[in-house]
């Protein structure tokens, strides 16, 4: 904090979907050892509703097909950047199976 200046806070928003997210990894590293030690029979079950949650979730692509027609660059620019996220997102779950 600066001396004699009013402490700032950044308030943001990130907008995503299941999709994007590598949602098992998250549960098994992150969620479940801090918030459910000693439930460990459940995590398989946990893991594998999340898993088929995921599943249905849509892409960044079918998403941006949804939203409202910006200009033609800045269609572009989306349709990049959500092939962009559905390849890192089918990458992270291919390396983050569940290994129950």
């Amino acid at each position: 904090m600066i001396p004699d200046k009013p402490p700032v806070g950044d308030t943001h928003v990130h907008l995503l979907n299941a999709a994007d997210l590598p949602v098992e990894g998250f549960l098994r590293y992150v969620v479940l050892p801090d918030h459910l030690k000693g439930f460990e029979i459940l995590w398989p079950v946990l893991i594998h509703l999340a898993e088929l949650l995921k599943t249905n979730a849509i892409s960044a692509e079918e998403e941006i097909r949804h939203l409202p027609s910006p200009g033609a660059s800045d269609r572009g620019k989306m349709e990049a950047s959500a092939q962009s996220y559905s390849r890192t997102s089918r990458l992270m779950r291919s390396n983050d199976r569940p290994r129950c």
